[in-house]
Order: structure tokens, then sequence, then C-alpha cells
């Protein structure tokens, strides 16, 4: 198929798939229909993945029933269904069956104690622990309990569901496997396993047991060492449980992919899995995690990525958008969804799409980025943007002349578990330097010590690692370099290489002293800097010609635009550039190596167009405006001839303030969440009001079967009657129901957002003024079996209630703690017809969770074919905005510079402007009582949080702000 056409209608595998959290008591119709949704909102697939609260039992007959199920539904939609090898994560321990085995099957650590001012080495094993269902993690570094793994889990799959890998199940995830799980960060302790004294006096002629000090304390030899300890766990890890599985997987034609435990800085990485890259080998799609909402730290991004370019790994996959929070939006996505792009992954696994919001698993990390989610019906344009993108991103050969040696191996020689500041102060002054050379425009490549041992040759003036060639190559401040590095770099200096050394320089080679002279002489050949940044910049311009320039209008280099370059074939480039700023925007000039025409390729709608560009000093030039996180996929073909013509421009002539008073209609029911209640046990007295998590905490404390009661109330102001209202409830077939003393009989009413939220018609029973309650009753059961995370079918989960309805919501208080705002005592009213543009939670609808429309009529004179005019929004306060002008629909809007064309819509004199505006789940769900308001990292303890406790409730604002008509005429 031609480029053209996949980039247009990109297949499946470049869609993303996310996790879908297997969460709950599964039924296949269930299963099916959320399937179907998928497919239709642009999904291409799905990691069907154990996650907390999960009732099918693990691995058992019936859940391999569900992944027949899934797997089935998925072939006839023609969507893919990739495994999850783990219940939950970390991956291993096959939701306790491997650890079950025996004492030598759990995870060790060496700990070093002091008891009576001596220090004491003991092997300790991981202890039984809930997560583990009531086992503990395993020893990784085991080949004969990675083997038990293997047949437990992968082995059962491939009996059961075999006949697809490779077709409908291309791939197994695994999830943060590593070897120290159970020590705390605090903790002096390192991996350990059984074998680990034997192999190491093996490898190095002298006993570990001797030297366990120089591990903990700096004496002795300790950074020789440190340096062989790590070099052989890491080894270990590496063999015992990466490549085997990899192994496996190709022997039975599915792809190994996932990621491990703590992949972004060097300290986490040591303490972990020991290195990360040298793992990335042994993955057929190697993968990271990226949580919460932020661009923070590109090596995790480049360091995947590099290994990927070097051994020819076409795909490279992220879980992304964990812990965002459920206001995460479109803008959200793109910004940090590009900038993994422009990075170097092709592959999303998006972080989390929930099959139940039932109980705890509404809390899970989220966002739930699925069916529950008013904005869920837009989704596949954002699916469309992503696949078409990565589907380019896929194609050809990544380009870049500069490989930067990791110091992961120098950090082996300094890391002690009691304190990791001088691995830190390697960490922060490495990742400044791979910050400095995106900022620069130096794009680049990373180089582990053992990969380069292993595929690094000379060639020319060249150094090749496997598939991709560097022309110079940068040695970051560290302390050690491997004896096969320094030998590399000294032949490539010595053929006409390149290499700029930033000081601090290595003084050891594989932790020891005694290669002075080796060091002495790659350093006088080589080019040395001090860790600054001009200086670096300036020896990088004089030793090698930039391939690509993104100036402003000042001339200077552009910091916050990265770029990637592909070569597609003889003839094409793809350039992907990218804005990661989401506060400043910028005209730009490009200035990119070589000579062709340029080609703007749009992955929102698939078109193709020809941008105006110049040849001149043996590159192509060419002007580009980004938007806040704006970005550019550019197609550089050297078959056509740079052309310098000039596309259309248009000057404002009208810039038209619409007036603030909107018609006003909500598309959804308004709600009102009910967290707070009173709580009683039988033969007790009412309890004072608690938030309901606090209830269930004590439930569950005390363990076992109780009649328990709850009582919810609401107050009402209502001046007429005839209004809907009803009451949500989770399991609602398990209480008694009261509301108002009326007893109220469950009758299933549909359901609202998730598929455990039942509606149930109370209109009738709410009364038009004063306070209103709402008694459960039930007998509680522990939801979980005792000592375990999994869920009882019988279990209870005594949650938030809901009222929805036709209402107002008015805060009789508001208050502020920090810089957040907090409301309380809330009231239901009648609602207004008319709506003051501005925050709606401060207008009646706080919680309100859906769509509402904006109606407005505009006048305007006629306009001329010159003329084209614009809808923009400020302060833009929504997820999604869909714009209809005279009933014709003309567009969305969702990310800068949140303004849509409707010029085509328009006739002179009256026009009607309509606005639908839909947000998240965030002002229903929250967290609505942390002190900070809205957190930009979100994980289950942030709705917990008693440090940070605020009796008041947050929301973020939702709402029309100020529309600008804007009237632009072509410039002559």
């Amino acid at each position: 198929m031609a480029i053209e056409e996949k980039f247009k209608n990109p297949g499946v595998e470049f869609r993303s798939a996310p996790f879908w959290s297997w969460n709950d008591d599964l039924q296949e119709e269930e299963l099916g229909r959320q399937i179907k949704e998928m497919k239709e909102k642009g999904i291409g697939g799905f990691f069907m993945h154990s996650r907390i609260g999960l009732i099918t039992p693990y691995l058992s007959s019936e859940w391999m029933d569900r992944i027949k199920a899934a797997i089935s539904f998925a072939k006839k939609m023609g969507v893919l269904a990739y495994l999850y090898d783990e219940d939950r994560w970390p991956s291993g321990f096959a939701g306790g069956i491997v650890p079950a085995k025996g004492k030598e099957y759990r995870i060790k650590a060496m700990r070093c104690k002091l008891v009576d001012g001596k220090r004491k080495f003991e092997v300790v094993y991981g202890p039984d622990n809930p997560y583990f269902n009531g086992y503990s993690y395993v020893d990784v570094l085991s080949e004969k309990v990675v083997d038990a793994f293997l047949n437990s889990t992968y082995e059962l799959y491939f009996k059961e569901v075999g006949d697809e890998f490779g077709r409908t199940v291309p791939a197994v995830f695994t999830d943060e496997p590593n070897y120290m799980t159970f020590a705390s960060r605090g903790e002096i302790a390192v991996p350990w396993t059984d074998e680990l004294p034997a192999r190491f006096k093996e490898r190095y002629g002298y006993d570990i047991l001797e030297h366990l000090s120089c591990l903990f304390f700096d004496e002795k030899d300790y950074k020789k060492v440190r340096y062989d300890f790590w070099n052989l766990v890491t080894d270990m890890f590496v063999q015992a449980y990466s490549r085997k599985i990899y192994n496996w997987c190709s022997q039975h034609r599915i792809a190994y992919t996932g990621h491990y435990l703590c992949e972004d800085e060097l300290s986490s990485q040591i303490r972990c899995i020991g290195a990360a890259m040298p793992h990335y080998e042994y993955m057929h799609i190697p993968g990271v995690d990226h949580l919460g909402r932020n661009i923070n730290n590109p090596l995790t991004l480049k360091q995947v990525s590099s290994v990927a370019h070097q051994l020819g790994k076409k795909r490279v996959l992220s879980e992304l958008y964990g812990c965002s929070g459920q206001n995460f939006s479109f803008a959200g996505r793109k910004w940090i969804g590009d900038w993994h792009i422009v990075l170097g992954v092709n592959f999303f696994c998006p972080h989390l799409s929930l099959y139940s919001m039932r109980g705890a698993r509404k809390r899970d990390f989220p966002p739930t980025l699925h069916y529950q989610q008013p904005w869920w019906k837009y989704n596949k344009v954002i699916e469309d943007y992503f696949a078409r993108l990565n589907c380019m991103m896929s194609e050809g050969q990544f380009q870049a002349d500069i490989l930067v040696i990791h110091p992961i191996e120098g950090a082996w020689c300094l890391y002690k578990p009691s304190d990791t500041r001088e691995v830190d102060r390697l960490n922060r002054s490495f990742t400044a330097l791979i910050d400095r050379l995106l900022q620069f425009h130096r794009d680049y490549d990373l180089a582990d010590e053992k990969l380069l041992a292993k595929y690094g040759k000379v060639e020319g003036s060249s150094i090749r690692v496997e598939k991709m060639c560097y022309k110079l190559v940068v040695i970051p401040p560290t302390v050690s370099l491997r004896a096969t590095t320094v030998s590399l770099l000294r032949e490539f200096l010595a053929s006409g290489g390149k290499v700029v050394a930033i000081k601090p320089l290595p003084y050891l080679v594989e932790g020891k002293n005694q290669a002075e002279e080796e060091l002495k002489n790659l350093f006088e050949k080589a080019v040395l800097v001090e860790d600054d940044e001009e200086k670096l910049r300036k020896t990088l311009d004089e030793m090698l010609e930039p391939e690509i320039s993104i100036r402003d209008e000042r001339g200077e280099e552009i910091g916050s635009i990265y770029y990637q370059h592909r070569k597609l074939d003889e003839k094409r480039d793809v350039y992907f550039l990218v804005n990661t700023s989401q506060e400043k925007s910028f005209k730009a000039k490009v200035r990119i190596r070589g000579k062709g025409a340029m080609e703007e390729w749009n992955p929102l709608n698939g078109k193709v167009k020809r941008l105006p560009s110049s040849f001149k000093e043996d590159a192509t030039h060419l002007e580009l405006d980004f938007a806040e996180i704006g970005s550019h996929l550019l197609i550089r073909r050297e078959d056509i001839e740079p052309a310098p013509f000039s596309l259309p421009s248009y000057e404002v002539v009208e810039a038209r303030t619409l007036p603030d008073r909107w018609q006003f209609r909500r598309c959804d029911p308004n709600s009102l969440t009910l967290d707070w209640c009173e709580y009683k046990l039988k033969g007790e007295e009412w309890s004072e009001k608690l938030p309901v998590w606090k209830v269930q905490k004590k439930m569950e404390e005390m363990g076992k079967e109780l009649e328990i009661n709850l009582r919810f109330s609401f107050q009402t102001d209502f001046g007429d009657e005839g209004r809907k209202i009803y009451l949500v409830l989770e399991s609602p077939e398990i209480f008694k129901i009261k509301v108002n003393s009326h007893e109220v009989r469950y009758s299933h009413a549909g359901f609202w957002h998730d598929i455990s939220f039942k509606k149930i018609d109370i209109s009738n029973l709410v009364r038009q003024k004063g306070q209103n309650t709402v008694e459960l009753s039930c007998l509680f059961i522990p939801p979980k079996k005792k000592g375990t995370l999994i869920y009882r079918k019988d279990g209870v989960e005594l949650e938030s209630i809901y009222i929805i309805g036709e209402f107002s919501v008015r805060a009789g208080k508001s208050f502020r703690k920090g810089k957040a705002t907090f409301l309380n005592d809330f009231l239901l009213t009648d609602e207004a017809r008319e709506i003051k543009q501005g925050d709606l939670v401060l207008q009646g609808y706080p919680f309100y969770t859906g769509s509402v429309l904006y109606r407005q009529k505009v006048k305007l004179d006629a306009l001329s074919s010159e003329e084209r005019v614009y809808l923009k929004f400020e302060d833009f306060q929504a997820i999604v905005a869909r714009i209809s002008v005279n009933g014709k629909e003309a567009g969305l809007v969702f990310w800068p510079p949140y303004e849509v064309e409707i010029t085509s819509s328009l006739k002179e004199g009256e026009n009607l402007l309509e606005i639908e505006l839909t947000g998240s789940l965030r002002n229903l769900l929250g967290p609505h009582h942390h002190s900070k308001g809205e957190l930009l990292s979100v994980g289950p303890q942030s709705f917990v949080d008693e440090v940070n406790w605020v009796d008041g409730y947050n929301f973020v604002p939702f709402g029309l702000n100020e529309v600008k008509l804007i009237r632009r005429r072509k410039a002559h």
C-alpha cells in the first residue's frame, strides 16, 4: 500500500490499544458491547488487564472463557486483542501461583543492619502481602522462578488461545518486573538470589560475601566491587527474565512488549532493574510508561527509542496518560502524545479504560478513557490524529548524527542504598545535557555500554551500532567507562571520528583505577568541554553542521520546539516538529539541510498540501506558525523542486466580542454527589457525618459481616413541581432503600455513565422545600478475601450516591485554602433559562458532567469572496466544543488555537450560533477534598488523603468564556 493511503487510512496496529481494566464480574455480552464502543471510537485494540476489583477468578477456566470471548469479538470486529501477563502488577507472581511454590521462589534481598554497633548482613525474603494475594513478589533473578511464571501464565494462554497468536493476538504485555519490589526506598538492602555468590565468584574471581560492606559503605575498593555487583545483577535479570520470555515469545509467534519498573532515573534503575536499556534488546516492541500530566524526563523515552533505532525495532510502546485525572483534556493528550512521538514512541497504550467504575475501581489512577466519559462520543477524532502520526513515524529509518554515552555504568560505582545523592547529581547533569541537545536541535541516540560492546564498530569516520551510524560521540559527566567503550572510541578518533567529553571526565575503567594511560590517550584526542550550555552549543556548532535549525523572529533557536527526522526512501524524508510549550506560540523560520519541495501532511484529516519553500546555502527554508502545543508533520520530496510561492494571507478587519448572555440548555441531567453520610450498626445510635470512604474503611477493618444503615441528606428549594429526579446507586439490588421514609423498590431504569451507576426514579418522593433523606440498609460483607486483593462476588463496597435530574445546584458557602477555592452547603433549586458566560460551577452546575448547549443570534453584513470568519474561544474551559451555525455543523474545537472557521455556514443578516460544550467526569467524581485543588497526578490516595483533606468541595472550571467573531480579509 502506498504511504499516502496508509497515512489517510492507517491500520488498526497503529491505533491506540488501551489498558482495558478487567475489574469486576466479567460478562461476555458486556465485553462485546465495550469492544464495539472502542472500535467505533477509533481504538485499534486493547490489552486485557486484570486490575483492582476483579471478581472473575484470575487464570481460571471462567477467566479463559472471557479471554476467548473477547478475542472472538475482536476478530469479528477487526481489532486486536493483546494479552497482559499478570494479576495487576508487577509481572512474575502469576496472581500468587509462583510464590506459593515455596520460599525459594520469593523475592530476596541482602540487608545490612547495625546490631549493637556492628554490621550484620542477612538474606531476607519478601513478606506476605495482601497485594500479592497473601504471598510475596518473586525472585526474577532466578531462571527457575521465571520458568514457573512462564508455565503458569504464558503456556496456559498458548494452550487456550495460541491459534490466534500473531493474528488477532499480536503481543503480550509484561508490567514493571523488578528485583526490589518489597524494599522501600530508604531500606538498606540490595537484590539477591541464591545463585549470586557462585556466579559472582565464577565471573570475577573473588567472593562477594567477603566484600558486602563495599555495597553499602564507601570503603576499600568499593567502586570496583559495586561495578562488578550491579553489572552481574543486571545481566542475571536480563538473562533470567527478559531474554527467557523474549525467546519463548519468538518461538510462539507473539511479540513481547511492556515496560520495566523505574526506568526514569539512574538511581531508580539501579535499585530496581540494574539498567533499562539492556532489557530492551530482548523485547520485540520495547516500551516504557509515563504517568501524570507532564512532559518531564525525556531520558525515559530516549533510552527505549535509541535501542529500537539501533536494533531495527519498528515499534516503541508507551503506557501513557495514567494518573492525569478525570479532567485530562484532548489538548493534554496532544501535548503529551506529540512529545512521546517526537522522542521516538509510535505505539500508544493509554492508561486506562475501565470495564466498571463500581467501588474503588473509579479511583484506580484516573482518568478512565472510555465510554463513561461525556466526551467519549468525540474520541475518534483524536484517535485518528494519533493513528496517522504513529503510522508515519513507524515508517523509514530514524536519522541522527550524535551518539551520547549513557552513564549508568558509572553510576553503579557510586550507588549505595542508604544515600543516592552522588548518583542523583550525576543524573541531574546527564538529564540537563540531553535536554540541551533537544533544545539545540541536535537529535541523538543514547548508547548503553553493554549494547555498544556487542554491536558497536567503527565504519570509516563513523560509529555504527547495528542499524544506526553516528558522526559524533558525546561523553557526559561520569566516573567510569567500560574497557570496550574506551577501545572503540580510541579507534573511532584514530579514524577521523569526533568525540566531545564533558567535564568532569571519567577516571575509572569498569570501576578500576588501573587504566589511566588508556583514558589519557582517549581524552588527549577528544574535545573537552566544561559542563556549560553555551560552551557546549558553540563546540557542537564548530564540530558538526546542524541538520535543522528552528529559529524565532529574532534569529534565536526555539528550544521548546523538538523535531524528529526519518528517511522514508531515497526521495522522501519526514520531519515531525512539535512545540512542547503550553504557554507560547511561535512564528518559526525553519532551515533543513538538503533540497526538496515541502509538503504538510495533516494528521487530523489525512490531507496533504504543498508548502512554499526555497533553496539556498545547501538547505531548504520555510516559515511555519506554531500555536501552543502546535505541531507540523512535513515531508521533503527530493524529486520535486522547492517552490517559493505564497499562500494567501489574511488580515483581521473585525474582532467582535459576542455578548455575554446566552440561551442555555442542559443536554444531560444535572447532578449532586453525596459523599458524606451518617451510619448505624444494629443496636447502635447514628454516627456523626463522615465521608463514605471512612465508613467503608471502618467496616473493612472490622472484617466481618454486619448489618449497617447509611443516611444521606440533601436540601431542596423548588418553586414549582413536576421535575424528573433520580437516585443513582451502585449495586442498588443489595439495599433496602428509603427516600424521605418511603420505601423504594429498585426497578432497573438504565445506567448513567457507567454500567454500575443505576438509576431509580424518585421524582414523586423529593420534597419541594427542606431536607431530604436517603436511607440505605444492607448486610455488609467484606469485599475482599482476607489477606488478599481478591474481590468477592457478594462483597459490599459502600460508595457515594448521586442525585440527578432537572434542577440547579447552588452553593451556600465558598472559601479559599491556599490557591484553591472550595464550595459547600449545596441546595437544589430551579434552573435559569439564560446563563451568563463564565464558569457554570458558580451558576448551578458544580457537579455537572455532560454537555451543555449555548445559543445566540448574531447579525452579519454580507461577506466578500475574499473574507473568512472564525470563532475564537478565550480561556477555553471544556474538553470539546462543537459549533453549529444556522443548523449546519461547522466543526469541533479542542486544542489551541481554539478557533474554527464558520464562513461557509453564514448568511447575510441574522445567524443562529450554537455551541455545545462537553466536559469530563472530574467534577462528579473528584478528588474534591484535596487542599491543592486540581491535581496533575492522581491516584487512589488522592481521594482519601487525610493530611491534605478539606471538608469543602473543589471543582475545575467548566463553561463558555469570552467568544470572539474574527473577520479576516485576504491581504494584497
